[in-house]
């Protein structure tokens, strides 16, 4: 495989395509021409993966599920021990499960407690019983409510992650004017300054279903965020601004590459008006006549 097209297929996978130093690399037609071995492409390749491959890659939610469902689990011994089934819920290790062992065993109560109010001849029982029937729909209905309450924060943690590592891979592929500095440091103190003025702004930045970040109006979520003209502003627009206005962006003029073969000008002899270049012609005329 050729270099060129070995990076060429990185930079899509890093959504850098349009990077310009990348760019200015492959204009090296030297460089790109190289030959790399297809297995030590195919190694670099499967290794790296694009945010769309991360989002679909099991490895990757197994790493991250346990950390978004910590909170959901933590939430759960809460209610079991509030509950009185502490141990049936400690000892089920998947989260969602815990929710059905929850309702089930607070269904469970709710009917014991109806079959013993139909035995009872005493009114002020049954009106006992009654009343614990009714704390006990009001625990399920609360339990219904913390379920789909922990299922939106654990769908809304993820949405997070994914949007941050989009934000994360736009400010990676900068070109930033401290270049002293680690590219993990230059993006930080940029995210640091784009959430400032976002909030400064009054934008909030969300993303679509097809994955593409867009602001928003932070007061009324649902419409756009729009400069002063009304004309919506694009999250790369909004960062580009944010970053040339605080001086974090490299402005400096992109240097041409060096014409590979470059002709030589005519030279002069030093102190003399004479053309070099004709100088030369006019002896190599005279040796040939010599030699005839």
């Amino acid at each position: 495989m050729k270099l060129g097209d070995f990076l060429n297929t990185l930079a899509r996978k890093s959504n850098m395509e349009g990077n310009e130093e990348l760019l200015s690399l492959l204009s090296n037609s030297a460089l790109a021409q190289i030959e790399m071995p297809e297995t030590l492409a195919s190694q670099f390749d499967n290794s790296l993966m694009s945010l769309e491959g991360a989002k679909n890659n099991p490895a990757v939610l197994n790493h991250f599920k346990p950390i978004i469902l910590k909170a959901a689990d933590e939430k759960f011994s809460i209610l079991a021990e509030k509950y009185g089934f502490s141990d049936e819920v400690l000892t089920e290790k998947s989260t969602y499960k815990k929710f059905d062992i929850l309702e089930a065993k607070l269904e469970e109560k709710i009917k014991a407690i109806e079959a013993k109010a139909s035995k009872t001849n005493s009114a002020e029982k049954e009106a006992e019983y009654q009343k614990q029937i009714t704390e006990m729909q009001k625990k399920l209905s609360d339990l219904a409510d913390a379920r789909k309450a922990e299922v939106e924060s654990v769908k809304q943690t993820y949405e997070n992650q994914i949007t941050e590592m989009h934000v994360k891979t736009l400010l990676t592929s900068k070109k930033y004017a401290t270049k002293d500095l680690p590219i993990d440091v230059n993006v930080q103190v940029a995210r640091t300054l784009l959430d400032a003025k976002l909030k400064q702004s009054g934008a909030i930045l969300v993303r679509d279903a097809d994955g593409t970040l867009k602001l928003k109006q932070a007061a009324n979520p649902e419409m756009d965020y729009v400069d002063a003209g009304y004309k919506p502003v694009t999250f790369a627009d909004f960062a580009d601004k944010t970053l040339a206005e605080s001086k974090l962006l490299d402005v400096s003029p992109e240097t041409p590459p060096a014409p590979r073969h470059q002709q030589q000008p005519p030279q002069t002899i030093p102190g003399n008006s004479v053309n070099r270049g004709k100088f030369d012609a006019a002896l190599q005329s005279s040796m040939a006549d010599l030699t005839n």
